[in-house]
């Protein structure tokens, strides 16, 4: 960090590398601070199930070293995403229903700040700084070990949509996570539906959906696929890496949502549409009281270069429409997961006003000459811009004072 703000260099942190938010993770023309050797993982509290987890391990590391204690950790549904990066946006996890995200089962971090000098945060000391963070992290015993994948017909959606709806009102005391999946399906030029459960006890899964048409008539409706298997963690994690196989670009994107069928149903409609308008080869005409909730991952992936353009403007379009779609119906939440979010989101505008304030008066007190905002362009930022030309001059000179004093560092 001396290196890079005597030099005024912009710079990324590359840990697990798995966000496709440019420079977020590499520096074209900068410094790349590389955390791949440093993934020490180790108990040090082992009767608080207290774990510390090195900045460059992911998650297939940490579930590979709980195997053996029959333990899991509150991590991320892939394994080859980074530990700290999932940590600093929330972190989804299988667990999360019964134990949160994976932010919530941190008890300390150990920082570098923009001065250069090292701070440990938790409960007790930098409370601001921890609070916001939100590594050493809370593991648990026995974890789940079924995975279950249920394919339906896709004009069963409404009623896929409104089992979501259900289960999110009143999940079932042994079943861990419940996921749905709604997508084009390029090898068979069709859209699908499926949905899958993570549980502590074999689900009981229908053999088939009651469908509702269109003159309120019922009929059974046949699912077209069930796997159920027993699976360890990091297998489930590894089976999940599938959905963003190597060889693709990608885009991430993100909507948070109030759990309803209604709300699910409408966006599917939208998804459709635009899916119509890509596939012709051009898009350019065309708090607790609140939940429960939903949040919809975006996921667009493609092959050729020269359709980044045409991508980037579905997502945007998707992302509008899809606001706009639960804004109308009264279903919108203000947050967005930001592990998730594509480059051009707000991600803290659903903070409200007086954490966002809270939150960028942390960032000042931490880094009052913008080393990390001006310097470090990649992923999002509480104040978008570079600063103000006395700042860049103050880093530049070094100037460290203030965070000595906020911090109690003891310099370079």
């Amino acid at each position: 960090m001396s290196v890079i703000r005597r030099h005024q260099c912009h710079f990324a942190v590359l840990g697990g590398g798995m966000s496709p938010f440019y420079g977020a993770s590499n520096a074209d023309g900068g410094i790349t601070i590389d955390m791949g050797r440093m993934k020490d993982i180790a108990f040090v509290d082992e009767a608080n199930l207290h774990l510390k987890v090195s900045a460059g391990s992911i998650w297939a590391n940490v579930y590979r070293a709980l195997e053996s204690f029959n333990m899991s950790a509150t991590g991320t549904r892939n394994s080859l995403t980074g530990v700290i990066g999932s940590i600093l946006g929330g972190g989804m996890s299988f667990f999360s229903e019964h134990h949160g995200w994976a932010c919530d089962t941190v008890v300390e971090f150990e920082v570098v700040l923009a001065n250069s000098t090292i701070a440990k945060a938790n409960r007790d000391k930098n409370f601001d700084l921890f609070g916001h963070l939100r590594a050493v992290a809370t593991v648990f015993r026995d974890p789940p070990q079924w995975y279950t994948f249920q394919l339906f017909h896709i004009d069963d959606r409404a009623t896929v949509f409104k089992r979501l709806e259900n289960r999110a009102a009143a999940m079932p005391p042994h079943v861990w996570q419940v996921a749905m999946t709604f997508q084009w399906h390029v090898p068979t030029d069709h859209f699908v539906i499926s949905e899958r459960m993570v549980a502590s006890e074999q689900p009981d899964l229908p053999e088939s959906l009651i469908r509702v048409n269109g003159h309120n008539d019922r009929e059974r409706s046949p699912v077209l696929q069930t796997y159920v298997v027993q699976k360890s963690i990091l297998a489930m994690a590894q089976k999940m890496d599938g959905m963003n196989g190597p060889g693709f670009f990608n885009f991430f994107g993100s909507v948070t949502v109030r759990s309803n069928a209604e709300v699910s149903m409408a966006m599917a409609e939208v998804f459709e549409e635009e899916i119509e308008l890509i596939k012709g080869g051009n898009a350019l005409g065309i708090v607790e009281e609140d939940g429960p909730l939903t949040v919809v991952n975006i996921n667009l992936h493609w092959s050729e270069e020269r359709s980044e353009s045409r991508m980037r403007h579905f997502m945007r379009r998707l992302i509008k429409r899809f606001r706009k779609t639960a804004e109308h119906l009264d279903m919108l939440h203000p947050y967005i997961f930001q592990n998730h979010a594509f480059e051009e989101q707000d991600v803290f505008a659903g903070s409200g006003e007086e954490n966002l304030a809270r939150l960028k008066a942390i960032r000042k007190a931490l880094d009052p000459h913008d080393v990390f905002q001006r310097l470090q362009p990649g992923y999002f930022k509480l104040e978008p811009g570079y600063g103000d030309e006395e700042g860049a001059k103050e880093a530049e000179r070094g100037g460290v004072d203030e965070e000595r004093r906020a911090f109690g560092g003891k310099g370079e």
